[in-house]
């Protein structure tokens, strides 16, 4: 592991590419000619190699200056599995094995092979990719009381872990549980690209596209790849999978490459002086005045890999791997929010201000012409103060502090997902924006996804029995983050709330004050005898003007700040989060006694309550974006 040290800019992760395997047992490889299946799936595996070992050399500028990184995802069964394993450990791939069952229980389905030596062929495949580019074992604490289930498992994190599935199949459908047809369909509808190779001779191949429908059956009544499939056609699929997306629009802003280039430009932020946000938040939210320090701690870069195994959890070190990958995004949204918040909250009291120098001439008695002097001062602040607001508005519109934020904030959030899933066999946590909102653009297209998404690809597999201790880890993770965001959602609901009710309670105090400024200058004319001093009325004519642009201003800063909405969030956010801590705990005492229990494993538990958890929090980030989109920096006007 390389010794983390602070780096300029964002990390770029390294490039990786996985293959997976879903294929028949050799009961379904009779008409198979096995040394061209073999040489055929080295050949596939060969191009994919040097496909991706070119596109790493063309883009040096977004990923890592490290070798790529191939990895070959399959449980090393009997048949396909084997073919596909021995060609990738010829040509330099790592192995990903993720099995059913613990090693010593998967063992027994080779035992009772009717081929001679297959516990043997299985132990010497791990070892000749340990001695290789390398091995990863995770084993499944499946039991072979619910065994289908145990195999459905495991293809599962194999399609999980595939950016490319590999699938030799013989075109009949089976009905059977956790088979190979069974995790076709399964790919199909989490829309992974797919390379078919028939199981009969002559093995012809085909590469199925997300959506693309399967060929129509034979006469034979079954399905056959179609024939004119080329090597050279795997440049573009793997091209595709690897590429960052196009761009939403025609606009630079939306091109999504420049954006991945200015986020891998960004420098480590030093000092943030847009302090007026957290001063405004603290007194209006939180009722106090606190020193504010403008340092920000440095940023640590990520190791090139993850630390192998030490005193501490698989899970603790996979969250300390992601850790400057988070750490990045998140220090870099919360400077630019604090820049596009203060730049706002500066320009509605700059509006008011200028209002105010406006009618200061008046209570100060400077409109006559021997006063000329005061009077041109009022009329240069007042000048100078509006075109501090033009160009505080120019600037951050140029800058992009809005959409930067934005951007990152989403980032650090499809990060922190990660955490959920990395341990369990990994799983594609991607915010997906809802059909009414696609106007807004679609956020698993974007630069920010395919950053994520690098991230997940190169942390892969861990080394780990996923046992009783293991999942017992992942939910003490769970718990410590849901705690996390139950406190920060309870305080953001509070903090929000008071701020969002004291903006109101003051614009609606302006206006009560101006309507007894306006009725005070009446008295004059109501009540006979009553004489008002020139000075005072001229202070109730300057109240009549500069009352209502403040409480135009607080308004303005509530409605652009969206106060109101975020409290409300925050709080359904802090119920949703105490029910789900509620039922990790549940899930964390009872672990023991439901491994041996009827219904579902304990496994798919734990991984159920981990989608649930994400889908909660990227779909409350999606919405959030949403919200802020329609917040671009505007003029008071």
């Amino acid at each position: 592991m390389a010794d983390s040290q602070n780096q300029p800019h964002p990390p770029r992760p390294p490039l990786a590419f996985r293959v997976g395997i879903v294929g028949h047992r050799p009961g379904r490889l009779e008409s198979a000619d096995l040394p061209e299946l073999e040489r055929l799936v080295g050949d596939i595996l060969g191009t994919v190699k040097e496909i991706v070992e070119e596109i790493g050399s063309n883009n040096r500028n977004i990923y890592a200056d490290l070798p790529p990184v191939l990895r070959a995802v399959s449980p090393l069964a009997e048949g396909s599995d084997r073919v596909f394993a021995r060609q990738a450990i010829r040509i330099g791939y790592e192995i990903s094995c993720p099995m059913p069952f613990l090693k010593e229980e998967f063992e027994k389905d080779f035992s009772d092979s009717q081929a001679p030596g297959s516990v043997e062929q299985f132990n010497e495949l791990l070892n000749r990719a340990e001695k290789g580019a390398g091995l990863v074992r995770f084993e499944l604490e499946g039991s072979r009381s619910r065994e289908a289930e145990a195999y459905r498992n495991s293809a599962q994190v194999v399609l999980n872990q595939s950016d490319l599935l590999l699938i030799i199949w013989d075109g009949h459908y089976h009905d059977k549980p956790g088979g190979t047809e069974e995790t076709l369909l399964s790919a199909r509808i989490q829309q992974i690209p797919i390379i078919w190779i028939d199981a009969c001779a002559p093995h012809l191949w085909q590469l199925i596209s997300p959506g693309e429908s399967m060929p129509e059956k034979t006469v034979r009544k079954r399905h056959v790849p179609k024939p004119g499939c080329e090597l050279k056609d795997l440049k573009e699929v793997v091209s595709d999978i690897l590429a960052i997306p196009d761009s939403s629009g025609e606009k630079p802003e939306e091109d999504q490459f420049m954006r991945l280039q200015e986020f891998h430009l960004e420098k480590q932020p030093r000092r943030n002086f847009a302090l007026l946000w957290k001063f405004f938040r603290n007194l209006t939210g939180a009722n106090r005045i606190s020193f504010l320090s403008p340092r920000i701690p440095p940023i640590e870069s990520p190791p090139s890999e993850i630390p192998p195994g030490d005193s501490s959890s698989t899970v603790n070190r996979l969250a300390g791997w992601l850790k400057p990958y988070y750490d990045w995004p998140d220090r870099l949204a919360e400077n630019y929010a604090d820049r596009y918040r203060s730049g706002f909250i500066l320009t509605y009291l700059l509006a008011a201000m200028a209002v105010g120098l406006a009618l200061f001439p008046l209570v100060a008695g400077w409109l006559s012409a021997e006063h000329h002097t005061g009077l041109a001062i009022c009329m240069i602040l007042e000048a100078i103060v509006i075109m501090t607001i033009l160009g505080l508005v120019f600037f951050t519109r140029k800058s992009r502090w809005h959409s930067r934020w934005l951007d990152y904030r989403m980032t650090a959030e499809s990060v922190r997902q990660l955490k959920l899933f990395l341990a369990l066999g990994g799983g594609k946590p991607f915010p997906r924006m809802a059909a009414h909102l696609m106007h807004y653009g679609n956020p698993s297209s974007t630069w920010m996804t395919w950053y994520v998404q690098s991230i997940e690809r190169i942390a892969g597999l861990p080394n780990e029995r996923v046992d009783n201790s293991h999942l017992r880890e992942c939910l003490l993770q769970y718990d410590e983050l849901l705690n996390e965001q139950i406190i920060y959602h309870r305080q953001s609901a509070a903090i929000y709330s008071k701020i969002e009710k004291r903006l109101h309670r003051t614009g609606e105090l302006t206006l009560w004050l101006t309507l007894g400024a306006c009725l005070t200058h009446l008295l004059p004319v109501v009540i006979p005898g009553i004489h008002l001093p020139p000075v005072f009325g001229n202070i109730l004519t300057f109240l009549c003007g500069f009352l209502p642009a403040l409480g135009a201003s607080m308004a303005g800063i509530n409605h652009q700040g969206e106060f109101r909405r975020i409290a409300k969030s925050s709080q359904a956010m802090c119920d949703q989060f105490l029910r789900l801590a509620d039922e990790a705990r549940n899930l964390r005492e009872t672990i023991s006694s439901e491994l041996a229990a009827e219904g579902e494993s304990t496994f798919i538990k734990v991984t159920n309550l981990s989608r649930t958890i994400a889908n909660l929090m990227i779909n409350e980030v999606s919405d959030w974006k949403v919200v802020y989109q329609d917040r671009p920096p505007v003029l008071p006007a």
